[in-house]
């Protein structure tokens, strides 16, 4: 099955100021999307000054001087008070960094303490995906494998990036984090779709099955099987939790140890997004009219955090969660956790798919643009 690159899309917020630029948001309740109000906002810009700065004469990051992603450089009053100074622009109100331009379709990606890793999905049919990486703080990106049919999701540890690559046949596929040659896991599988990678193993979804192998290769072990047609996984102590698409959608958790799937939340519209704290998973129904939800790691009452919006891709860290939504707001935002208040980050974004955070900052890609993109949170 091909699968089309992530899509999605934008909000007329008020605004509020963070470190020299103005900062969109609205305050936004679980259930209520009107505007009524400004949240604060507390911190300043903190773009990684430990990477490496980009080249002025390759394509990453426009000058801050300029208009960045496609906006109005009039719209901040004071240039971007990012680290360093030069590789960050105003765009929409927001400071934004392009780590990567001209991109065929860039979907998932992931990141680690020095570089952040995508995939391009490439065109239908032409094998022209690729899987990529930049320095966090800019800089030439580096092609660390190409050909590929029809990638969809990735996982990175300290040694090496993992892929799935869903075509006929399917792979789960790796490469060194410096690049060199592919090494297949799995082959001859249906589907396979999100990946995820801990102590030394990669789990993946394929068609119906959640599985696992060793990340130096070998015999792959199936988890659960069965499923309706598991998409997105996270890796949460001692079980995986997975997003089953087909209607009613669910979300389920799989004991690593091969015991009974519990589901935690169904009946669901298409769970698209999928992430973990300690405490809870997240995710997003992307249709009808979609939501960001949330339920405890042992199942119970599942929480409404945004409802109105249409959110596609999650991640968390332990202040709020992090969505990019596919509505008609080329939207970047964040919730916090009990769901309270909604901040746009980033708006007028064309296409926002795949999401990650860090420390610092929040990084996303652009389907139709095709860019990688960072923001700080």
């Amino acid at each position: 099955m091909y699968r089309a690159a992530l899509v999605v899309g934008a909000l007329a917020l008020p605004v509020a100021t963070i470190a020299g630029c103005d900062q969109f948001g609205d305050v936004v309740t679980a259930g209520d999307a009107s505007d009524d109000g400004v949240p604060g906002v507390d911190g300043s810009v903190g773009i990684d000054s430990s990477a490496s700065a980009p080249d002025a004469t390759t394509d990453g990051p426009a000058d801050a001087t300029s208009d960045g992603a496609g906006g109005d450089s009039s719209s901040c009053e004071v240039t971007c008070t990012a680290v360093p100074p030069s590789t960050a622009s105003c765009s929409t109100g927001s400071c934004l960094l392009t780590l990567a331009s001209g991109r065929a379709h860039p979907g998932a990606l992931a990141v680690d303490a020095t570089h952040v890793y995508w995939l391009d999905v490439g065109e239908a049919f032409a094998s022209n995906g690729m899987v990529l990486s930049v320095p966090i703080g800019g800089g030439v990106p580096s092609t660390l494998a190409t050909g590929l049919q029809n990638p969809s999701g990735i996982a990175v540890d300290d040694t090496s990036v993992y892929w799935t690559d869903d075509f006929i046949p399917g792979f789960v596929m790796k490469v060194a984090l410096d690049g060199g040659a592919p090494v297949t896991l799995v082959s001859g599988i249906d589907d396979p779709a999100g990946i995820v990678v801990g102590g030394g193993t990669v789990y993946f979804a394929y068609l119906g099955t959640v599985a696992a192998i060793a990340v130096d290769g070998g015999t792959p072990i199936t988890l659960a099987s069965g499923l309706d047609n598991p998409m997105r996984i996270a890796l949460s102590g001692a079980q995986v939790l997975v997003s089953e698409s087909d209607d009613p959608g669910a979300v389920a958790a799989v004991p690593l140890d091969g015991g009974p799937t519990v589901v935690l939340a169904s009946p669901l519209t298409d769970p698209t997004g999928l992430a973990v704290d300690p405490s809870r998973v997240y995710f997003a129904e992307s249709e009808n009219p979609g939501a960001l939800l949330s339920v405890a790691l042992d199942g119970g009452p599942v929480a409404t955090l945004v409802s109105g919006r249409a959110p596609l891709d999650v991640a968390v860290d332990d202040t709020g969660i992090y969505f990019t939504g596919s509505d008609d707001a080329g939207l970047v935002g964040r919730v916090s956790l009990d769901g309270g208040t909604q901040v746009a980050l980033v708006r007028n974004q064309n296409g926002p798919a795949g999401l990650a955070v860090d420390a610092i900052n929040v990084y996303w890609t652009t389907a139709f643009d095709g860019t990688v993109m960072l923001t700080p949170k």
